[in-house]
């Protein structure tokens, strides 16, 4: 799990004694490759060219290693399902129109408690020009909501992420929630 996901990530406090513990898990799936292939070299120029952001050719390479007792797919779909979400805008729908300009707070609602402490505002896909100005972002003490104080003009189409860098105490990140709405 990640209950203590820095210490599993970064820390020698965990149950390997080992620091980095998500390089030394990557390491050893490589070095487990390499130490069977038959031709060392085509290994070699297949961990290089391997696209490492493709993530159904990653998941093949890990399940087909044997390295861990179940299939990638399901350890990250218990992650997955472990994650926060956004359930609810109190203010308006997304991708709502005719939004009040004079609106000051827009408030949104998580799955699960959010650690209080950690924030992640990110812009959106339609760049630096949508973000509204945001003067502050308040977490309830619950960790159940966070409200955002914005400033807003009439006519503007806007639109920001909340990031997974918003997180539960335990370590799971939001699924990031892309929020757009249009004031008239």
């Amino acid at each position: 799990g990640t209950e203590h996901f820095g210490k599993w990530t970064w820390d020698t406090d965990n149950h390997f004694g080992i620091r980095n513990l998500v390089y030394y898990v990557g390491y050893a799936m490589v070095e487990q490759y390499y130490k069977t292939a038959g031709d060392k070299a085509a290994a070699i120029k297949f961990l290089v060219e391997m696209d490492y952001n493709d993530s159904t050719s990653a998941n093949q390479f890990v399940n087909e290693l044997g390295y861990f007792d179940r299939p990638v797919e399901e350890y990250l779909a218990k992650f997955q399902a472990n994650r926060p979400q956004v359930t609810q805008v109190t203010q308006f729908k997304n991708n709502a129109v005719n939004i009040d300009p004079d609106l000051k707070e827009i408030t949104f609602h998580f799955s699960k408690p959010l650690n209080i402490y950690l924030k992640n505002t990110n812009l959106g896909p339609l760049g630096k020009d949508f973000v509204p100005r945001i003067e502050e972002a308040t977490t309830a003490e619950d960790g159940l909501s966070v409200t955002y104080q914005v400033s807003l003009e009439a006519g503007r189409k806007y639109q920001f992420t909340l990031g997974n860098g918003y997180r539960t105490d335990n370590g799971y990140g939001l699924i990031p929630y892309t929020l757009t709405f249009t004031t008239h």
